[in-house]
């Protein structure tokens, strides 16, 4: 469908298709509990539209969306409704808009009203501010408000994102807007600070800091009523301003100095275009220009108390360009027309104006500062009169300042093209002599150019460009631009956007809508919109039949190909896997193959559609030729991972002869270290006694026929992560405990774990002699037997020291560190997990109470008595450069206890954790015992309790040699002869010496997929 649209001067922020949207993503209720919308939270998408529900809500903010150029997110009404936001004097602002750029807010959806969003009351009607930026305002109806209706800046802030060169306003628009009865100005855009900045303390420190940039912003077709303050003032907006065909009536009513303006160009605003704009009485000028540079034409003018207009341009800050104010009608100022304060060095020029005043003869028309002021000004045709008849307008009470005939106004003026004022204020060109004022007289009407986009277009993927070219002509003049915008469609990318030749890339299946726009040398704008298409290619289908079994040398395999949407475009054979093979013809639906030998072959037809969509499909050939004999297959198992001290494994081999039968098996050691490996003539060997290190082994098979092949198995042997020491005599055995046993008071002792290499030792003390303790019975073994935070064989035995606190002397030694960990990695870090236990005796309620350790500085203290749950721990420590960490193990300063003791040291090397972690070994850092023992239970709901038996495969989930079929999820839980449950979760065989204790009753369930499928008891041997 095929849309031209007509505009005037000025172009839309944002496309006008999209702006036409009516489906709305996001609805806003009326209720006031719905008092913000964040657009982050609720995952606003570029391109989304965000609706009020009609009808009567209170203020609300709006907060953190995001669209993009081509897709702003549109905030508007609904299409069927319209919605007033109301809110008392107290609220600050009554919609609230902080942190949006790409947006337009538009009350503009609903084609049966004008204004569809009403906002009433509060200090501000809408207000855009905490680094907005990018955004379109229209439609909106802003009245009633204690302060501004219509604001757009970001203050600054100790933030120093908010503060000049690091935060920039830019491309914002405000049309179609009517504002009224507002307790100050209308429309407050930028900031009033541009030249002297603010002060502020940030952090103690006394601040200046600079108000940020506007860059442009375009404001047209508003209305304002009744306003307080300024009419519309825009501050800092160094270039890019432009204002026109807005209406500004009774402004300045509270007549507060400074504040009374119909038009405001503030300090920093230069070379603002304003044009085509009725500023009617008010307390102040009509037109106020502090920024300098200002471009004024066609503005009417009228009953400005002050004057009609006061142009400032100061010393130190002037603007490129001089004032220009040309072809503006001005009547009844009564101070005078226009107050020029600019000295700058460039050349102002008023030019073509027409100045009406009721005040008597002797009335200043044009009043300058300074005569440098008025030497670097030119006037040029100017008409000045106090008879307003004289001038003979069409209707001057009622504001119709048309000229009629014989006005001394026609043909009166001077030729502005150069300065770009090429038609009057209703958009006739301004042909030959130029008429005074801002109507010209029987001046032709600019007609607007014819445009044509060109003919719709479809797209077949893949191919993703096109190639759009419009033609436009003007029947009265030139055409002077082209510009090309996606209205509607998915992401895409614009090449050559303002010439009449578009090129588009990055297309999507779907349909796009582009619309070029140009403009004539007038200004007069048209478009026209063309709709491409762009289709899915469908994929061509393709089929080849099943297996072929061949005794020959030779095979034709034929494929047949459709493409639903299309026709096949090509055909291409080759082959996947196999053997060395002649392929002929194989660009057609038909291959030849020869020189096929004894095999599995794997062959691949390829076809392409007309729009290059492909597809493919695979046909195997096992060709057995007579005389020949087949290999046989063979697999080793794959690679396994083992932590020590587990260091044996089961090598499970498989292999099949798809023309005879499997003779023999032979394993061998293809690399690593010393090892011993058991029955190496069957599928399935076993090796043993590795050491940490990489070792490969090699199955070798034969078949019935003498033909051999092989296949490797990896293993890995890594070293263990956790070391445990316990101190208890040497009698005892803990399985995966190493022994710290003797006479620890004076002596030094010693333990080395040969897995992990380190060591423990005690450190001489001068405190006690070791042939009074030092035997089984003596009191260091009187720890609980109820231990559940390590395994109660370690929490029953405990080391002791005497009661010398740390830093004291005794017999001559220092008291410090009274055990040393060494043969540790200083590039390493550690967790040390330490503990102690004593049943209660008959000595002071404190003799077997808290104890002392030090690691590092780090003091933690333990109750010892009948401990049973408790230990410390000290995590994430690096040895010194020698690899060893200190400990001091004592009773507290102070205490009354006579012993101090320590039960067991556990070492967790964290970085071997890592490492072992990402083989995906399991680390089984310490036994999950339950806190009271828990007998099995009987059965789980809804579980099948018989046991699965299957026939050995090397993908099998393995369990104390008992095999369950692969392919399903396992967990396991055991329990100790007791009924403690010691273990649940994932099994890796790895956690075997980690778990298990020599010499001890467990019962297992293996749990399959949620389900026990087996339940058993086995007693551990070794």
């Amino acid at each position: 469908m095929r849309r031209r649209i007509f505009g005037l001067l000025g172009a839309l922020l944002f496309p006008v298709a999209v702006m036409a949207q009516s489906g709305c993503k996001f609805t806003i209720s009326t209720a006031a509990t719905e008092w913000q919308f964040d657009g982050a939270a609720k995952g606003v998408k570029p391109g989304d539209r965000i609706c009020f529900k009609g009808g009567t809500r209170t203020g609300i903010k709006l907060i953190n969306i995001h669209g993009t150029a081509a897709q702003p997110v549109i905030i508007s009404n609904e299409s069927n409704s319209s919605v007033i936001i109301n809110a008392p004097v107290s609220y600050g602002n009554v919609v609230e808009v902080d942190n949006v750029t790409y947006v337009k807010f538009s009350g503009g959806n609903n084609p049966a009203v004008k204004y569809g969003i009403e906002i009433i009351g509060g200090q501000m009607g809408i207000n855009f501010q905490q680094l907005s930026s990018d955004f379109e305002v229209d439609h909106l109806y802003v009245h009633n408000t204690g302060c501004v209706g219509i604001v757009a800046k970001t203050d600054p802030t100790c933030d120093a994102t908010t503060w000049k060169g690091r935060f920039t306003m830019r491309n914002t628009s405000f049309h179609d807007n009517l504002v009224s009865n507002t307790g100050c100005e209308g429309f407050y855009i930028g900031n009033s600070h541009y030249d002297s900045g603010v002060g502020m303390t940030c952090s103690g420190t006394n601040l200046t800091v600079m108000e940020h940039d506007v860059v442009n912003v375009k404001v047209y077709n508003n209305t304002l009523q009744n306003i307080a303050s300024d009419g519309i003032q825009i501050g800092s907006a160094i270039s890019g301003c432009e204002v026109h065909h807005n209406s500004v009536t009774n402004y300045g009513t509270s007549n507060n100095y400074g504040h009374t303006n119909g038009f405001q160009a503030g300090g920093g605003t230069t070379q603002a275009k304003v044009h085509d704009n009725i500023i009617d009485t008010g307390n102040g000028y009509c037109f106020w220009d502090s920024g300098g540079g200002g471009i004024y034409y066609n503005n009417i003018a009228r009953n400005g108390l002050l004057g009609g207009f006061s142009l400032i341009d100061y010393a130190g800050n002037y603007a490129p360009t001089g004032f220009m104010v040309m072809n503006n009608t001005i009547v009844n100022c009564p101070q005078f027309d226009i107050l020029m304060y600019s000295e700058a060095p460039a050349t102002s020029r008023i030019a073509n104006n027409i100045f009406v005043t009721n005040q008597a003869s002797g009335y200043t028309y044009i009043k300058y500062n300074s005569p440098t002021a008025k030497a670097r000004t030119v006037e040029a045709n100017n008409l000045m009169t106090n008879n307003i008849a004289s001038v003979k307008f069409a209707n001057a009470a009622a504001m119709d300042y048309h000229l009629l005939s014989g006005s001394p106004a026609i043909n009166a003026g001077t030729d502005l093209t150069s300065y770009g004022v090429t038609v009057d204020k209703d958009g006739k060109v301004r042909i030959g002599a130029y008429d005074q004022g801002a109507f010209e007289f029987g001046g032709a009407s600019n007609q607007s150019p014819v445009v044509n986009a060109g003919a719709d277009k479809t797209v077949t993927l893949p191919t993703s460009t096109v190639a759009i070219t419009g033609t436009a002509s003007d029947p009265d003049g030139s055409i002077s631009s082209y510009t090309w915008t996606k209205v509607s469609g998915a992401t895409a990318t614009l090449t050559n956007a303002t010439t009449a030749t578009l090129s588009v890339s990055g297309l999507a299946a779907g349909t796009y809508v582009f619309r070029l726009t140009v403009k004539d040398n007038a200004g007069a704008t048209t478009s026209d919109d063309v709709t491409v298409t762009v289709s899915a290619n469908k994929i061509p289908t393709v089929s080849l039949g099943a297996t072929l079994n061949i005794t020959t040398t030779t095979a034709t395999l034929t494929g047949t190909a459709s493409d639903a949407d299309g026709t096949i475009a090509s055909y291409a054979w080759t082959k996947v896997s196999g053997g060395a093979a002649t392929l002929t013809n194989a660009n057609t639906a038909t291959l030849s193959l020869s020189g096929l030998a004894t095999g599995t072959y794997v062959f691949r037809l390829t076809v392409k559609d007309n729009a290059g969509a492909t597809a493919y499909a695979d046909r195997t050939v096992i060709a057995v030729i007579t005389g020949t004999n087949a290999a046989p297959t063979v697999s080793a198992g794959g690679t396994k991972n083992l932590m020590l001290p587990a260091n044996s494994v089961a090598l499970v081999g498989s292999a099949s002869d798809r023309d005879g039968t499997i003779s023999s098996y032979t394993w061998s050691k293809v690399s690593g270290g010393t090892c011993t490996l058991s029955n190496t003539a069957s599928s399935t060997a076993s090796v043993s006694g590795m050491a940490e290190g990489a070792y490969v082994f090699r199955l070798t098979v034969k078949d019935n026929a003498g033909a051999a092949a092989s296949a490797d198995a990896s293993v890995s042997v890594s070293a263990g992560a956790i070391t445990r020491f316990s101190f208890r005599p040497t009698a005892a055995s803990i399985s995966g405990w190493i022994s710290v046993a003797g006479a620890p008071h004076a002596s030094v002792i010693s333990a080395t774990d040969p897995s992990t290499k380190i060591t423990v030792s005690s450190v001489a003390t001068g405190q006690w002699n070791p042939a009074v303790y030092g035997t089984s019975t003596s009191s260091y073994a009187g720890g609980v037997a109820n231990g559940t935070i390590q395994p109660a064989a370690v929490v029953q035995n405990n080391w002791f020291n005497y009661n010398a606190a740390y830093g004291t002397t005794v017999n001559g030694v220092l008291q410090g560190d009274n055990l040393k960990l060494t043969r540790l990695n200083p590039t390493h870090k550690y967790t040390i997990q330490m503990g102690a236990s004593r049943a209660s005796g008959n000595g002071t309620p404190d003799q077997y109470g808290t104890f002392e350790y030090r690691v590092g500085g780090v003091i933690k203290t333990l109750n010892v008595t009948n401990n049973a749950t408790l230990q410390v721990e000290y995590a994430s420590l690096t040895p010194n450069a020698s690899g060893e960490i200190g400990i001091s193990a004592r009773k507290m300063a102070g205490s009354a206890m006579n012993f101090g003791y320590v039960g067991w040291v556990v070492v967790i090397d964290l970085t071997q954790e890592q490492a072992l972690s990402a083989k995906g070994i399991s680390v089984a850092r310490s036994f999950d015992a339950d806190p009271v023992p828990v007998a099995p239970a009987n059965d789980y709901p809804g579980i099948d309790s018989t046991t699965t038996v299957t026939t050995p495969s090397e993908d099998d989930f393995v369990f104390l040699d008992n095999h369950y079929p692969a392919g399903y999820d396992y967990t396991v839980v055991i329990f100790n002869g007791s009924g403690r449950r010691v273990y649940q979760g994932k099994w890796s065989p790895e956690l075997y010496t980690q778990i298990f204790i020599p010499g001890e009753l467990y019962i297992y369930h293996v749990i399959q997929n949620g389900k026990r499928i087996d339940t058993g008891k086995t007693a551990i041997v070794n």
